[in-house]
């Protein structure tokens, strides 16, 4: 009995040892071969075919900040799209050159289209908003003139030079308004609350104070949209000519209004840039509005950006290291006292910035 046993065994392992080793034969070999006659068509075809498509590529640039003044030693990245020379060969190539004294830099290779991917220099921030023109086409079906083709018509691209920066706080918003509808802001925390919530967050938030109320208004076709100051020496500085929230960098000391009007239309509303002064200068913080109304919606859609300095002062440049070192202390169990009420003393904890390597 013992040998059928041992016996039927043996056989059941030499059955799955064949299964196995078919298997990975099959693994090893291809599922299907092109047949060198019809590989030697298909790579005819791609010679033809790159041959169409790829020319010679002479690129002009220049790298400007927001004010049009040349950035010189910048690192630029961009993507350089070509029929590789194989079937199987990479047609996504990143190049990179840097900008001289005047900000200026050329890229000259073979293919049909360059596309920015980034631009480095300290000191600087990029954005792939902050660029219209992304790309330049180089397909022998398109004319090579104009602004990027010729050297004394650069492509232009801008990045951000960053100002003194500090640790900010931030949140990004968005809720819907009907008429007569009302949102509270404490700009230190970070809380909206409509008007019936004040008792429960008075309970549960000792330090909660409401800096900035929102309020909705119907007249005729249009919305208003009050926004108040709640404290006395408070109020908003509206910014005109400003592309990006980023840019508002340091909060003046005056110039502030205690409320604001803002008319809404169906659509889309122009952006609003503000700086806020609260508590008559504890601390200031920026803010980024839009809208959006729509005729099937008997309100607006109310989009707000914020970030606060916590510390009081009027820097707001946002130290995105400085964010990171606080989550980095948070997992290591040291703890940043921050408040309204320290900062009203004077007792805030802020450990000073980690060297730089």
């Amino acid at each position: 009995m013992n040998s059928i046993v041992l016996n039927r065994s043996l056989l059941l392992a030499s059955l799955l040892l064949m299964l196995f080793s078919h298997e990975a034969a099959s693994a090893r070999k291809p599922a299907y071969e092109i047949p060198p006659d019809q590989m030697k068509i298909i790579e005819k075809r791609h010679q033809e075919w790159r041959d169409e498509k790829n020319t010679a590529m002479l690129l002009w640039g220049k790298v400007v900040d927001f004010d049009g003044n040349p950035v010189p030693d910048a690192e630029v990245t961009m993507r350089r799209s070509v029929v590789p020379a194989t079937v199987f060969g990479d047609d996504q190539i990143n190049v990179t050159t840097t900008t001289d004294a005047d900000g200026r830099f050329s890229f000259e290779h073979t293919g049909f289209l360059y596309y920015l991917v980034d631009i480095k220099r300290e000191g600087y921030q990029f954005r792939m908003e902050y660029i219209k023109d992304k790309s330049l086409e180089f397909r022998k079906r398109v004319k090579h003139a104009g602004k990027g083709y010729e050297k004394d018509k650069p492509m232009t691209f801008r990045i951000r030079k960053l100002a003194s920066s500090a640790y900010l706080t931030s949140r990004n918003w968005e809720f819907g308004l009907k008429d007569g509808m009302e949102q509270f802001l404490d700009l230190y925390e970070h809380i909206w609350t409509e008007p019936d919530d004040h008792f429960t967050m008075r309970m549960s938030r000792p330090y909660w104070h409401p800096d900035v109320r929102f309020r909705l208004e119907k007249r005729g076709d249009h919305f208003v949209l009050h926004i108040e100051a709640l404290d006395e020496g408070a109020g908003f500085l509206q910014v005109e000519d400003v592309e990006f929230f980023e840019e508002l960098t340091e909060a003046p000391n005056e110039g502030y209004m205690p409320s604001l009007e803002v008319k809404i239309r169906e659509g889309k509303g122009k952006r609003h840039a503000l700086y806020i002064k609260s508590e008559d200068g504890l601390f200031y913080s920026r803010m980024w509005i839009t809208f959006r109304s729509h005729k099937d919606y008997d309100g607006v859609i109310v989009n707000v950006s914020e970030a606060t300095n916590p510390t009081g002062e009027t820097i707001l440049e946002n130290d995105h290291e400085r964010y990171r070192q606080r989550s980095r202390d948070s997992d290591a169990g040291k703890y940043w006292k921050l408040s309204r009420e320290l900062l009203r003393k004077g007792e805030l904890y802020i450990p000073q910035p980690e060297p730089k390597p």
